[in-house]
């Protein structure tokens, strides 16, 4: 039975215990007056337990209300750390509770004496003095403007506008150069802006992604801008959790926090506030397609014009060998953003698996005027000239330059053996392969059943390198 001041303090708009301000409308919290970043999971768990003062709350129903009873990934860690990201932020610790206490083999209780107060209070007001103006202007000075996919937001609002305008024209129109323009104006705008940061970081390594660039350099540079973002955000924060996963996928696959990504999907990603690409590429990678094509789908029921997801949608069906559902889900990713090269590389590869050379080179073709020097143009067409037999103009396509952006390109570098194996160079087909698994390419299906590399089937290195996948595969893998 709750006090009569317990009761009271839920009612409030305001909670109030120790130093600590919690907004119940807003979701926010600070600490004299100063905001903090507290957000997720940790922050609805905090809100849970202010909501229910002096109350035991188990783990169940933690679990029930943050996942909804849904049994993905490991539901014991990704409570665990949301808890001390509480603790953190209160400066709190387990041992010495002074807010959040836990109860052996039960679960957690706020034992802090809490205050609440109203809403006027905080802003310093006088409610019978505000008017519907000063009230809009006081409004649009506490609450910045949300962000597209509810990214931490600036204090300023034009860069937070900019911010906005450079995720329609990524999420929507696939434009990934004028997506990264805008981001560096935002960053502009406001210096201290960390998801502006982040997103102009990102976009440098997706510009190599999608052919624009081949400097393994740019991945350093990204490094230093995660190292400072880490350091101003939560390290549940879903878009330094993207960014990370951005960076690392350039071979690096054993930093992607993978656990931590499951964790931000539970609460975040399943109800359509974030993008689940950098969750299912690496899924994608060790050879899964079931649960990918699932979390991909169910992105799209929430968003369906978020292109990247139906990109990876249409490589998913692909590499499980649906390839007309592929070339389908492909060329409607190519009619909402016709300037993307990547969406075309994945449709070139799902023709060519179809025995549809001549859309191959259509495709190719079409493109060329505003792509010919762009690499993952270049890497396509190679593999097109080599199925063609036009040996000579292949090797010109997959020139050193294209070679050094399939190295550092996750979506390529298997498929450099495509074009090597198709001439009938087994040894740098291989040497491409071995190159692919070193960096965490496990598609063991998809090599066995990839038409272009049929000239390889019967070679003991290629065998024998399946065999080492399918072992590897067998051993339990550690989440990071």
């Amino acid at each position: 039975m709750l006090s009569q001041d317990e009761a009271q303090a839920q009612s409030g708009t305001l909670i109030e215990f120790g130093p600590f301000t919690f907004d119940k409308a807003l979701g926010k919290l600070s600490k004299h007056g100063t905001p903090l970043r507290l957000r997720g999971m940790p922050l609805k768990i905090l809100q849970h337990l202010l909501e229910r003062p002096g109350e035991v709350v188990s783990r169940g129903e933690l679990q029930r209300m943050l996942w909804r009873d849904t049994a993905f990934g490991d539901f014991e860690q990704g409570l665990n750390t949301a808890v001390n990201v509480v603790r953190k932020t209160l400066g709190d610790s387990a041992d010495q509770a002074r807010y959040l206490e836990t109860v052996p083999g039960q679960g957690y209780r706020f034992i802090a004496p809490i205050r609440s107060t109203a809403a006027a209070r905080e802003t310093n007001l006088p409610t019978e003095r505000l008017d519907p103006a000063s009230m809009v202007r006081h409004q649009n000075q506490s609450k910045p403007p949300m962000l597209i996919f509810g990214a931490v937001p600036s204090p300023n609002c034009d860069a937070n506008d900019q911010y906005n305008l450079a995720m329609n024209f990524l999420s929507f129109q696939n434009d990934i150069p004028l997506a990264l323009k805008t981001f560096e104006r935002a960053f502009e705008l406001d210096p201290h802006f960390a998801s502006a940061r982040l997103q102009r970081a990102m976009l440098r390594v997706i510009e190599i992604y999608n052919g624009y660039a081949n400097d393994e350099g740019i991945l350093l540079e990204t490094e230093e801008d995660l190292h400072q973002a880490e350091r101003e955000l939560p390290a549940t924060d879903g878009l330094l959790l993207a960014a990370q996963a951005c960076a690392y996928l350039a071979g690096r696959l054993d930093r992607v926090p993978m656990a931590k990504l499951e964790g931000w999907w539970r609460e975040c990603g399943s109800k359509g506030e974030g993008s689940p690409v950098y969750l299912v590429i690496p899924r994608m990678l060790e050879g899964q397609t079931r649960e990918p094509i699932a979390i991909l789908r169910m992105d799209l029921e929430h968003n369906p014009l978020a292109n990247p997801t139906r990109m990876l949608l249409g490589e998913s069906l692909r590499i499980q060998g649906e390839t007309e559902e592929a070339i389908r889900t492909l060329e409607r990713v190519l009619q909402q953003g016709p300037t993307h090269p990547t969406p075309a590389w994945i449709l070139t590869m799902a023709y060519l698996d179809a025995g549809k050379p001549e859309q191959a080179a259509a495709l190719m073709e079409r493109m060329r005027p505003e792509f010919e020097k762009n690499y993952m143009w270049r890497h396509a067409w190679a593999i097109v000239l080599a199925v063609e037999g036009k040996h000579t103009e292949a090797v010109e396509a997959m020139n050193e330059g294209t070679l050094k952006f399939a190295r550092v390109t996750w979506t390529v570098t298997s498929a450099t053996a495509d074009f090597y194996a198709l001439p009938n160079e087994p040894s740098k087909a291989i040497e491409w392969l071995q190159l692919a698994v070193s960096r965490g390419d496990e598609r063991v299906s998809y090599f066995r059943h990839n038409p272009r590399l049929a000239t390889l089937r019967d070679d003991p290195r290629f065998q024998s390198l399946l065999r080492s996948l399918e072992a590897r595969r067998k051993k339990p893998r550690r989440k990071r």
